[in-house]
């Protein structure tokens, strides 16, 4: 009788050590090629007036174009520079919140953007490398108008 319970204690430990005992836990916050599909498109920032010299002024925006490889950040009626190389991760505190790194071509260092999407046409900037913090982005269609220079929703 000691020797079947004996056998039965032991199926039962090393079916329960197989099970749970060898299960190498999963890493929710690693880290992926390209960027994620909720970030992708066209955004841009609010238009914020500048002033030059003496009294003119002119408007400038930020956009930026999001594909599955690159991120290009433009200043309007400035230069732009595409970020290659990039990676992402998804923060497992915070909803709809990515961070994304990647670099530039021909510059040094690495440029980190993390990306909180609000809403279907809202999101947030909080760049670790640039300027901005808690910048607001709105999706729009791709098309600037020639005349202001403004994007067309």
């Amino acid at each position: 009788m000691n020797n079947k319970l004996f056998r039965g204690t032991l199926a039962v430990a090393v079916g329960l050590t197989m099970l749970g005992g060898s299960a190498v836990p999963a890493n929710a916050a690693s880290w992926h090629k390209g960027t994620p599909t909720d970030v992708r498109g066209w955004w841009h920032t609010k238009a914020k007036k500048s002033h030059d010299y003496g009294s003119k002024y002119h408007y400038y925006y930020e956009y930026f174009h999001i594909t599955k490889y690159r991120i290009t950040d433009t200043y309007i009626q400035s230069d732009s520079y595409p970020v290659t190389y990039l990676k992402y991760r998804k923060a497992k505190d915070f909803p709809r919140y990515y961070t994304i790194r990647g670099r530039v071509k021909g510059m040094e260092g690495k440029f980190s953007y993390d990306f909180q999407r609000i809403s279907s046409k809202h999101m947030t900037l909080w760049s670790k490398t640039g300027p901005t913090l808690g910048t607001a982005l709105y999706k729009f269609s791709g098309k600037i108008s020639k005349h202001v220079y403004y994007p067309y929703p």
